[in-house]
């Protein structure tokens, strides 16, 4: 038994199992000895419904997660190029899948007995536009163990992941700021140990590095922003067409009303129509039986 297996395990059941299922693997890694083994395992969070509900897409719906991770890496490539035609394309492939994996992911949550509200699956979307802006945190979404939802910052993803030793909120750095402090280093070491044609050299080269790490971060600000923004306006779309749709259903239902009390009024007309008949009918009568009253009877005499 050791940890990855063990958490495989753990973030594929419903949040509901985890925590008992968690302590009986922690008893049976103490009772082993490994007391190490036991307190990492303790230490795994139990994941909220949103995270769970996107581990559960990533595992279930593995072909369509594999083509969200290539999407992302496509359409940071291309932000990098700037290549406009590129984005557009990417972009628009992009607003077509998320919302079909953000379905998927609520239905296999409904069938597994957690329905997604509408906060719910807004996380579920945000950790998938995270994916798409961030290929680290793609690659741990992939996994099937946040217990988390990603959020897509400028610069980073944030979130935790099971197995990877993080005790609380974790930022995960983007691949350019990562490669950028990397040839940093590279930079100093090549400094130490060349003479003064390699320091200027690997000057020039870090220089050159630099440059494009810096172009790269761009790019990806540019991308998370856009991501957020696109996700912000599909969201007030989604609102603003729900809130037409409950007015055209309100204005059917007026409709109707007014329909009804239409014929509840024509209904009320003709009985009034009839109840004047009726009453110049009795008046006749009445007007009648009196003139014959008022006649002088015939005497007996």
């Amino acid at each position: 038994m050791d940890l990855d297996a063990v958490a495989d395990q753990l973030y594929a059941l419903p949040p509901e199992q985890f925590t008992a299922a968690r302590t009986e693997r922690e008893k049976a890694a103490r009772s082993s000895g490994d007391r190490e083994l036991a307190a990492s395992i303790r230490a795994l969070r139990r994941p909220t419904v949103p995270a769970w509900a996107g581990n559960l897409l990533a595992r279930a719906r593995s072909g369509e997660a594999e083509r969200l991770l290539g999407l992302g890496e496509e359409l940071r490539t291309a932000y990098r190029d700037l290549d406009g035609s590129r984005i557009r394309a990417l972009s628009a492939e992009q607003r077509q899948l998320i919302p079909v994996l953000v379905g998927a992911a609520a239905r296999l949550a409904a069938d597994a007995g957690h329905p997604l509200g509408a906060d719910a699956r807004r996380e579920v979307e945000q950790t998938l536009h995270a994916v798409v802006a961030d290929a680290q945190a793609g690659q741990r979404w992939i996994r099937g163990r946040l217990d988390r939802p990603l959020t897509s910052t400028g610069l980073a993803a944030v979130t935790t992941t099971a197995g990877d030793g993080a005790a609380g909120g974790e930022v995960v750095e983007l691949g350019a700021a990562a490669a950028r402090r990397g040839g940093s280093g590279g930079r100093s070491r090549a400094a130490r140990s060349g003479g003064t044609a390699d320091t200027a050299a690997g000057g020039r080269s870090g220089r050159g590095r630099a440059s494009r790490s810096g172009r790269d971060v761009e790019a990806e600000r540019a991308l998370s922003a856009s991501t957020e923004a696109r996700a912000a306006a599909e969201r007030q779309l989604a609102d603003a067409q729900s809130a037409v749709r409950a007015a055209e259903r309100r204005i059917a239902e007026l409709s109707s009303e007014l329909d009804r009390a239409g014929r509840e009024q024509q209904a009320a007309r003709e009985r009034a129509r009839t109840a004047r008949r009726e009453l110049a009918r009795a008046d006749r009568a009445a007007q009648l039986a009196q003139r014959r009253a008022s006649r002088p009877r015939p005497s007996d005499d």
